[in-house]
């Protein structure tokens, strides 16, 4: 099981559609101090003034980004990384599947929104386009999950899948 905890900056775009991406600390080459949540290994901040910093960045770029908000949110995950894991989640709420796709690139798939793509055919939406809307339910999130997984290999893509709890929530910046 991976635990994650941590501060995310959160920007919200309305080109070229509606999204709210997630960034934590920068991982790989880039000329700033922050890098798409999903691109990172899903590694948030630990420091609330490297998370602050972050944020200026983007609310520096915030034009040329086309972003009308930044903020921070405390994010949480467990993600269990094996089948034999599962159960131990069957007691919580708030699912999502982390699918990982080529390069490491992670999507984060919840509640199925009409018009909001996720993976594949799978019934899924990306949660930085569904508005952070997650699947309630234990039983509905491992359905979706295998859904997510048999799609998406049935069309011949790489990809690893997990279940996962995810909780996000928004301060005071």
């Amino acid at each position: 099981m991976r635990e994650i905890e941590g501060i995310v900056c959160t920007a919200r775009s309305l080109v070229p559609i509606k999204q709210e991406r997630l960034f934590g600390p920068r991982t790989g080459e880039t000329p700033f101090s922050h890098q798409s949540f999903t691109t990172n290994g899903l590694i948030p901040f630990t420091d609330i003034q490297a998370a602050r910093e972050a944020l200026k960045e983007l609310k520096e770029r915030r034009k040329g980004l086309h972003l009308i908000y930044t903020g921070l949110a405390e994010v949480r995950m467990s993600i269990a990384l094996r089948d034999d894991e599962f159960e131990l989640l069957s007691n919580r709420k708030n699912f999502i599947v982390v699918a990982e796709l080529e390069f490491g690139e992670m999507v984060l798939l919840g509640k199925k929104v009409a018009g909001v793509t996720g993976v594949a055919y799978a019934p899924v939406s990306n949660v930085e386009l569904n508005g952070f809307k997650v699947i309630t339910r234990y039983e509905t999130a491992g359905l979706q999950m295998f859904g997510a997984l048999y799609e998406v290999r049935r069309q011949g893509r790489p990809l690893h899948s997990y279940l996962a709890t995810f909780e996000l929530k928004r301060m005071k910046s």
